[in-house]
């Protein structure tokens, strides 16, 4: 989504949002933090604690 906005608005921001926000994503779940569905013992909330968190 943020790739597409800032592709639609020429926002260099989103793009460099939409970077560190996968990044900060596939590093936790690099780590073993994950949610339940995929096999870790994170709920969604607490998933995305550690994602703001990171950020």
């Amino acid at each position: 989504m943020l790739d597409w906005l800032g592709a639609k608005h020429n926002d260099q921001k989103c793009f460099e949002m939409a970077t560190k926000l996968e990044s900060t994503i596939f590093d936790l779940v690099k780590s073993g933090i994950k949610t339940k569905d995929i096999g870790g013992d994170k709920t969604t909330t607490e998933f995305t604690k550690q994602i703001t968190d990171n950020l």
